[in-house]
């Protein structure tokens, strides 16, 4: 694909030191004239004509893609691996339909649990439940979380590891 070297030149110009296109369609950069744009196909060599408002649409797309693209690289946000200790202040509860419950019930943005749940013994019959989450880090507060657990069941909720991924 050819296209008029001048135009291209006036573009490096003006968007040198920016990092988004600026669109004015009053501009006297762009010539009046059509541009030739030169497409190869297999057997047939094929002209179109361009003119200055198909060069602006063309702009705006592609100062449109920019801006998403943009705009997606500042949201994405950190993440962390997060393991939680949950212990029960009695045997009484069934600690694998309280992860259930946990899955379930404890929902918010940027919150992903991750299903592998791990019971251990504490001492003299009382078992603790670790359970994994993965967490935006902006959008996630720990603690709201350990409260969130704490209000479904009489029972204490401890970090026990914190990882950045």
């Amino acid at each position: 694909m050819e296209i008029n070297k001048a135009f291209l030149q006036q573009l490096k110009l003006q968007n040198k030191n920016k990092n988004i296109f600026e669109l004015n369609e009053s501009d006297d950069d762009i010539d009046e004239c059509c541009i030739e744009i030169v497409n190869h196909n297999q057997n047939n060599q094929q002209v179109k004509e361009i003119s200055k408002s198909d060069i602006f649409e063309e702009l705006k797309k592609t100062k449109e893609l920019v801006l998403e693209v943009s705009k997606e690289r500042t949201t994405s946000s950190s993440k962390s691996s997060i393991i939680l200790e949950i212990k029960p202040y009695s045997d009484e509860i069934d600690l694998s339909s309280f992860a259930n419950c946990v899955f379930e019930k404890v929902r918010v943005v940027g919150l992903e649990w991750q299903k592998e749940t791990k019971i251990l013994p504490i001492a003299f019959g009382l078992k603790k439940l670790q359970v994994r989450c993965i967490i935006e880090d902006d959008k996630v507060s720990v603690d709201d979380l350990m409260e969130k657990i704490i209000e479904l069941e009489e029972v204490s909720v401890d970090l026990f590891s914190f990882c950045k991924i």
